[in-house]
């Protein structure tokens, strides 16, 4: 559960950035995560270019984002929303009533007796 807690805050702070004091955002760019590095480096051993769509005026299907550069654009168009996803994803499965089941399971006697098994001792 703590490990839950862990990632669920780790993705809620990349998720945020550092867009309240015009800083780069740290997963996206910084030197310990550098996600846009990556898949720099993916595009260039798969001989791809990456390119900002052509953008339309009247656009309604998909993303229309006008940006400065494309590592803006992709982190607007799929950093974020693939971090959104994520998060409500890890909410639904590990909400807080899922937790306090998962802590009763250890009461079941199978799990109990495999905790005698791996202690060597009995209560």
């Amino acid at each position: 559960m703590e490990s839950v807690n862990f990632v669920r805050s780790t993705l809620e702070q990349w998720r945020k950035g550092n867009e309240d004091n015009g800083a780069p955002d740290k997963a996206w760019e910084d030197e310990q995560y550098r996600v846009y590095s990556a898949v720099e480096g993916l595009a260039n051993s798969a001989n791809v270019s990456i390119t900002v769509p052509r953008l339309a005026g009247r656009q309604t299907s998909h993303n229309n984002l006008v940006t400065d550069s494309t590592s803006q654009y992709y982190k607007l168009t799929v950093w974020h929303p693939f971090l959104d996803c994520t998060l409500q994803s890890t909410r639904d499965k590990f909400s807080s009533h899922q937790l306090t089941l998962l802590k009763l399971v250890a009461l079941m006697p199978s799990v109990i007796q495999s905790y005698v098994l791996v202690l060597g001792r009995t209560f």
